[in-house]
């Protein structure tokens, strides 16, 4: 196993360049360490790129009515900066209950994304937020909405030279909103089943899921089905279920009924129609 430490991002591509096998930017290094553990890395022919002393990857502030979240904030250091801020408090209680608290003060938020966890308790609300990431390479820098780094659980759609350098992330405008993860959380085992639900005249009915065969989504079918419908609350996840099967994204008999317990609960409360 190779160990490269660059002090500037040009360093760190230039590492990249030269190295050869598999190659893994070290932040937290929560994830790669379980992945070892579990032999799902080998040390043969790997090579980590510490990442640690990159400043530019370190900000965390408000921007334009956005926070922007540098890759190598801690999960920890983001959980105390969104205590009472407005437009963040499901993200606030998400994170409270993402791993134990060991972990939370070990991992970053670029390692936590670039990781595709699949039982992640931040992806789905992420989602809700419509969140986007900015990606930097030697060819320059990209943003793109979050939904499209997972490729399928543990692996992401970025190419070999590219980096997660930050998190751009709107408030939710949310006037009702739930976050549930079944199950308790401890270390890496991850919840059965996550949720969040959002909903405001302005920005409509959003919902999302985690831990499912392809990752966290959006149900967007169900999302349209509900907003301002009387359809039949069943009906509308039979199609849901239907959409995500032709999608290569099958919920589980265990899910499914997680979803529709968690959907009739909000209808029952009145919250949707």
């Amino acid at each position: 196993m190779n160990y490269f430490k660059p002090e500037s991002l040009d360093e760190y591509f230039n590492c990249i360049e030269k190295s050869e096998g598999f190659v893994r930017p070290l932040a937290g290094g929560a994830d790669i360490m379980h992945r070892l553990k579990k032999k799902f890395l080998k040390k043969d022919g790997l090579t980590l790129i510490d990442i640690n002393v990159l400043s530019d990857l370190k900000e965390l502030e408000e921007r334009d009515g956005e926070l922007r979240i540098g890759a190598l904030t801690k999960l920890s250091r983001l959980q105390e900066f969104l205590a009472g801020k407005a437009g963040y408090n499901l993200l606030h209680t998400a994170l409270g209950s993402s791993a134990c608290s060991q972990i939370r003060h070990q991992g970053t938020v670029g390692g936590h994304l670039a990781g595709c966890l699949p039982g992640s308790h931040l992806f789905p609300v992420l989602l809700l937020h419509e969140a986007r990431i900015e990606i930097v390479s030697p060819g320059g820098m990209r943003e793109v909405d979050l939904d499209t780094l997972q490729k399928q659980p543990y692996h992401n759609n970025l190419k070999k030279n590219e980096l997660i350098s930050a998190l751009i992330l709107p408030a939710l405008p949310a006037k009702k909103s739930y976050y549930w993860g079944e199950g308790e959380r401890k270390g890496f085992c991850f919840a059965p089943f996550v949720l969040g639900w959002s909903f405001s005249e302005e920005a409509g009915l959003r919902i999302a899921g985690g831990n499912l065969p392809r990752g966290a989504v959006r149900f967007r079918v169900l999302e349209e089905k509900l907003a301002g419908s009387f359809v039949p609350l069943i009906d509308c996840l039979k199609e849901e279920f239907h959409f995500q099967e032709k999608q290569g994204n099958p919920l589980s008999e265990y899910q499914k009924t997680l979803l529709y317990r968690f959907m009739k609960v909000i209808k029952d409360k009145g919250e949707i129609k």
